[in-house]
């Protein structure tokens, strides 16, 4: 009779490890505890510092200590019966419990979801078992190396507990551990080893990269599309998990302007295959009312579910206004990731972002200066612009008097600049390049100048600063000038030459007046 209960123990242990090797990633025996068969150890290891770990007690075994032996009726906690006598009366008697579920991983799996859902949301009125937090506190990246907290908890009555890890930056999916006696057949003992569950998890992160992915900066006109790519993993969440949220933000620079046609969304699976266009299974808003652009999109966890990457595209330009940043500062985008870190809890929301992405932009200073006297600006200079393609190229005029880098058929625009009546021209919006600035129009009184000058604007470091900066100091001339060529040689020979000119001809004149002089005689 002995032997056939022992048997039977034995038959019921090794379902609720078969279980446990489908719910749980992993669980491992340490040094045995032959003291006592009534508590043992539980430890959780392979987590986040600082995170909550708790224990809710699902199902209890009791001991014959006088045989320090187990004994018949494994069976749930009292106030997990009553709550699967409501919910679950087919899973009312343990023992045929887990002959029901051993071999089907989803309904095991779909059970302790509901009974997790149940013990967070007092369903069933039961406190945590026990509830202790790592040391330290969780800090985002979570790398390998920073999955190096645990918790130890002592004492533990034998039976099978819930393990719930919350508050920290990944995604701890319910665990589920025995802490059952063994009957060691080399020793005919039965004892009680101390267990450790490795949790399972999924590690949300967010990319933001600029036309590349891997570039987070990089340097534009106010004519270039720039395109931004947003990467975000997707958590894994049970099916009755009570908070699934999942939002994706945006906030940029006012002097970015978001392409709203534009915006494309996709979801892609293990195999990193495209499935195509997602936007059909998100809402996108875009909000200019603070003192940013924030573009918010909104997802559908259901409908999300069978993704592990989302994908998001969409392209931007620089504004041709003051609000646009030259320089160091740049024009910057913070993306961020919101989502559900403690799923089982309706006010769950945690926040992880994505390395700041900036693109650069450039601007040209031009001053119109009389020749002999370069304190003195002159008004009325207009200039053209030439790129490297030989193109000449278009602006816009904003209110303030500057000018910014346009397209040829953007309103206003024109291919003569002016300089303000101090002869200071300021240009906005440029990439690196060289290009070549020539005068087209000379201020009153003063000759245009036949003369082409080169800037070249050059970021090597790639920070918001151009190598040289300087200011192209344009002069100009007053008076009638008589075109030359050649060097000073040629123009003393010209000379000379006008010179003999002149002297043959007075020669002439005094010979011819001689000869009158003869005939007179």
């Amino acid at each position: 009779m002995k032997n056939n209960r022992i048997k039977k123990f034995i038959s019921i242990n090794l379902i609720l490890i078969s279980i446990l090797s489908i719910f749980n990633l992993n669980q491992k025996s340490f040094a045995s505890n032959e003291n006592s068969l009534t508590q043992g150890n539980i430890n959780v290891s392979n987590i986040e510092k600082g995170v909550k770990v708790s224990l809710y007690q699902v199902a209890t075994q009791e001991i014959d200590e006088e045989q320090n032996q187990p004994k018949d009726g494994y069976k749930w906690n009292e106030h997990v019966q009553t709550w699967i006598e409501q919910n679950k009366p087919e899973y009312s008697d343990v023992e045929d419990f887990y002959k029901k579920v051993k071999d089907n991983a989803n309904e095991i799996s779909k059970f302790y979801d509901q009974l997790t859902v149940a013990f967070k949301e007092k369903a069933i009125s039961e406190d945590t078992y026990m509830e202790q937090t790592a040391e330290g506190e969780p800090t985002f990246p979570v790398t390998e190396e920073k999955l190096n907290g645990n918790v130890k908890f002592s004492n533990v009555e034998i039976g099978t507990y819930i393990v719930l890890i919350e508050n920290g930056y990944m995604v701890y999916t319910p665990s589920v551990i025995n802490l059952i006696p063994n009957f060691d057949t080399n020793t005919n003992k039965w004892v009680l080893k101390d267990k450790n569950v490795v949790i399972k998890a999924s590690k949300p992160s967010i990319i933001k990269s600029v036309t590349d992915p891997g570039v987070i900066k990089d340097n534009y006109s106010t004519t270039d599309r720039i395109f931004y790519m947003i990467e975000a993993d997707v958590p894994r969440y049970l099916e009755n998990s009570i908070s699934k949220k999942y939002v994706i933000r945006d906030e940029m620079d006012k002097s970015l302007t978001v392409d709203k046609n534009a915006i494309s969304v996709c979801g892609y699976r293990l195999n990193g295959g495209n499935v195509g266009d997602y936007l059909a299974d998100c809402t996108i808003n875009i909000d200019e009312s603070t003192d940013k652009k924030i573009v918010t999109i909104n997802f559908d966890y259901n409908e999300l579910k069978n993704y592990n990457r989302i994908n998001v595209i969409y392209r931007a330009t620089l504004a041709k206004n003051e609000e646009l940043n030259i320089g160091k500062r740049g024009n910057n985008n913070y993306a961020y990731l919101d989502y559900s870190n403690n799923p089982y809890e309706k006010s769950s929301i945690q926040t992880i972002s994505a390395e700041k992405t900036t693109v650069y932009t450039y601007e040209m200073d031009i001053k119109s200066v009389d020749k002999d006297d370069t304190n003195i600006g002159l008004a009325g200079s207009e200039f053209e612009i030439i790129n490297s393609d030989n193109q000449r190229m278009y602006f816009v005029k904003s209110e303030d008097g500057v000018y910014y880098v346009a397209k040829q058929d953007d309103e206003n625009a024109v291919t003569n600049v002016q300089v303000d009546e101090l002869g200071n021209l300021y240009i906005k919006g440029i990439d690196e390049e060289t290009y070549t600035i020539r005068q087209v129009k000379a201020p009153d009184g003063y000759n245009i100048s036949s003369k082409s000058y080169k800037m070249s604007i050059s970021d090597s470091n790639l920070d918001g600063e151009i190598d040289d900066e300087y200011i192209l100091i344009f002069p100009n001339s007053k008076g009638f000038i008589i075109p030359v060529t050649g060097g000073n040689g040629v123009i003393i020979l010209a000379v000379i030459g006008t010179c003999l000119v002149i002297i043959g001809m007075l020669m002439i004149i005094s010979i011819n007046k001689k000869r009158k002089i003869l005939e007179n005689k």
